[in-house]
């Protein structure tokens, strides 16, 4: 991926040459934790590598930043989000003690694990947690929890194709979106998006035929535009240039 990134970058450059005197700052969120530090450290071996050449370019890399960034699962994500839902007072303070008291964080991500007495306990402890923080936003615990708490009857989880309402997801409720989160958001209260995520503008401008028209899809496609969906749900009708 970074050998991929840093060929791509290179090559941007190649072609828009106005930018090579520029700075380049890397940047990214989420599993961006991963790509960003990796894809930073191919452009600076690319230019330690190319340092005696003067023809080949090397990005003025200035540094990288990273948001709500996961780098290592074993610390980032569920351990990182019980550790800091407790500080902020979102889950009784006697469950974390007990997480801690099991180990359980080290436990449930160590390779050799086994399961057994302890992880019945470190899965209830999870299901207490989860059950505790379901109606919380993952990403902005001070922000409200789109679709938290909405029937699957109600608008927020369908969009309009070809009027009529239709559900927009198949693979994005909050097991499959955060899933060492699996508890966190409960799918039959959530509805059908990725956990407190206010995207119902967002797909609907994206199933207007006029977007549908602009990217060469076939406006009459029932399949609508999904934030999150498999490879197997991209069957859309294509529409020819110029039809």
């Amino acid at each position: 991926m970074a050998a991929d990134n840093v060929k791509s970058i290179v090559g941007w450059f190649d072609k828009f040459p106005e930018f090579k005197k520029n700075d380049l700052y890397i940047s990214g969120e989420s599993y961006g934790g991963m790509y960003v530090p990796f894809t930073v450290n191919a452009i600076h071996h690319h230019n330690a590598v190319h340092s005696r050449d003067p023809t080949a370019f090397k990005p003025n890399l200035k540094g990288f930043m990273v948001g709500n960034g996961c780098t290592n699962w074993k610390y980032d994500t569920e351990p990182a989000y019980m550790e800091m839902a407790y500080y902020h007072s979102l889950y009784p303070g006697a469950t974390w003690e007990a997480i801690q008291a099991n180990n359980c964080l080290q436990e449930y991500y160590d390779e050799n694990w086994k399961g057994g007495a302890v992880g019945k306990i470190c899965d209830g402890l999870r299901e207490e947690f989860g059950k505790a923080t379901d109606k919380v936003n993952v990403y902005n615990i001070e922000g409200p929890c789109w679709g938290a708490g909405q029937d699957k009857a109600s608008k927020y989880g369908f969009t309009k194709v070809n009027n009529k309402f239709m559900p927009y997801k198949k693979y994005s409720s909050a097991s499959e979106y955060t899933p060492w989160t699996k508890h966190a958001l409960r799918e039959a209260e959530l509805g059908e998006v990725p956990p407190c995520v206010f995207g119902q503008e967002l797909i609907d401008y994206f199933n207007t035929p006029a977007v549908k028209t602009a990217l060469h899809i076939n406006p009459d496609h029932d399949l609508p535009w999904d934030l999150c969906a498999s490879y197997d749900e991209w069957k859309y009708s294509p529409l020819e240039i110029g039809s």
